[in-house]
């Protein structure tokens, strides 16, 4: 084989010779979208205790983690967000 020649793989149809595969920019969506979720959590319980719903003190830590569904639900609309095709009139 030519060491010039780039091969798709049959399951990332991605070029072996650069770019992310499918399963690598997945992994960076879940990633941001659970850094998104988490933070909220963590913002939530913040605003909680400052309203004083609360008489625990903050230790840097959410109260609760984000769950899986939160997760996904936050990844697809990044996924709709960073899918759409933009437009010369949108903005």
């Amino acid at each position: 084989m030519n060491g010039n020649k780039r091969t798709l793989h049959s399951n990332t149809q991605q070029p072996s010779g650069g770019g992310k595969n499918a399963y690598e920019l997945r992994t960076e969506l879940l990633n941001l979208a659970y850094t998104i979720c988490y933070n909220q959590h963590v913002s939530d319980d913040i605003l909680r205790i400052q309203n004083q719903e609360d008489d625990s003190e903050f230790n840097g830590l959410p109260s609760t983690s984000p769950t899986t569904a939160e997760v996904v639900e936050c990844a697809s609309q990044l996924n709709d967000f960073i899918s759409q095709k933009t437009g010369g009139d949108r903005y």
